[in-house]
């Protein structure tokens, strides 16, 4: 440990203390980024998701509300001519 107090007393020990401590500054603001892109894309798609699920619900609730005759009309559609 007393070594390294006294490399830190010289130019050289200093200019290796700095350079070290810009490395680990360089890798935090790397990793910080990677973290915020992450969080960024990752509501990104729960905002994707939660539009998907309103879309859903109100489509059920559209057909839910059509009478039973024009549901099967309307659904009969989706289904392909062969599969009847």
């Amino acid at each position: 440990m007393e070594m390294i107090f006294s490399l830190l007393g010289t130019e050289f020990g200093k200019a290796v203390a700095f350079g070290l401590a810009a490395i680990a500054a360089f890798f935090g603001v790397v990793l910080k980024s990677r973290a915020d892109g992450r969080a960024q894309e990752r509501a990104k798609q729960d905002k994707a998701s939660l539009d998907a699920l309103r879309e859903r619900t109100a489509t059920d609730d559209t057909i839910q509300n059509v009478p039973a005759d024009e549901r099967r009309k309307r659904l009969a559609g989706w289904v392909p001519d062969d599969k009847r």
